[in-house]
């Protein structure tokens, strides 16, 4: 079992094992005409977030959400919130005004 925190203190790529803490990661990946991005939201603490451009990194390694548009982030983030508390038919996704 692969634990990113431990008392307080960061490990990463580390394996710990009798981690206690559980975390849901819930992400959201948006591709339209130049507009294609990932929104990641770890449901800890601290409500880590991650955006990522897609077009201009692809690799995901400049993490933009503390750049970017505040309400590009707040879209994402409720259509994130949206989609994970649907079902069905109602999980249905109408194109974002983005």
């Amino acid at each position: 079992m692969h634990c990113a925190m431990r008392e307080s203190q960061l490990f990463i790529g580390s394996f710990v094992f009798n981690c206690t803490r559980q975390f849901s990661y819930s992400c959201l990946t948006v591709i339209g005409q130049g507009k294609n991005y990932k929104y990641c939201q770890l449901e800890d603490l601290l409500n880590f977030v991650e955006v990522y451009d897609l077009d201009k990194d692809p690799h995901e390694f400049d993490n933009i959400v503390n750049t970017a548009d505040q309400q590009l982030i707040a879209i994402l983030k409720q259509e994130l919130f949206d989609l994970s508390r649907c079902s069905g038919i109602a999980c249905k996704s109408l194109p974002l005004n983005i």
